[in-house]
């Protein structure tokens, strides 16, 4: 994963790091890629419209995605989720 420090991410004024991997285009407008979020949980699932380069969140839930990819066209997408178990 790469990290992107972005000073404005945090009120407090420090820097944050959204870590982010595995960008992939889903059509010519819509870049899908996994980041973390800026409390280190994750990584999610998300897109960004590149022309008014607008990131969201697009998966809500307790998964977790470890990779992403895209056909050339876009029509399909993988993604790999690992859903820990804990046992005690």
């Amino acid at each position: 994963m790469s990290g992107v420090s972005n000073p404005e991410a945090h009120p407090s004024g420090s820097p944050s790091t959204i870590r982010a991997c595995h960008p992939t285009f889903r059509d010519r407008r819509t870049l899908l890629y996994l980041a973390t979020a800026e409390d280190g949980s994750g990584p999610w699932l998300n897109a960004m419209d590149v022309r008014r380069r607008e990131p969201r969140r697009i998966s809500f839930g307790v998964e977790t995605y470890t990779s992403l990819a895209a056909s050339l066209d876009g029509s399909r997408l993988v993604v790999t989720v690992a859903n820990p178990k804990g046992t005690l």
